[in-house]
């Protein structure tokens, strides 16, 4: 995921296309499954960037 489209789906974008209503993910999930989600976002992003194509 782009780190810009990352940034959306995390804060909250506003935009329907987005499937989003513009509410941070913080205040959709809380903050612990916020910081959760974030942190397996950044944990595939590494095994993407590792893995040889």
């Amino acid at each position: 995921m782009p780190a810009a489209q990352r940034l959306r789906f995390l804060n909250g974008s506003g935009n329907p296309e987005d499937g989003r209503d513009g509410r941070p993910l913080v205040t959709i999930r809380g903050q612990a499954g916020a910081d959760a989600l974030k942190a397996d976002l950044e944990r595939m992003e590494d095994i993407l960037r590792t893995r040889p194509n």
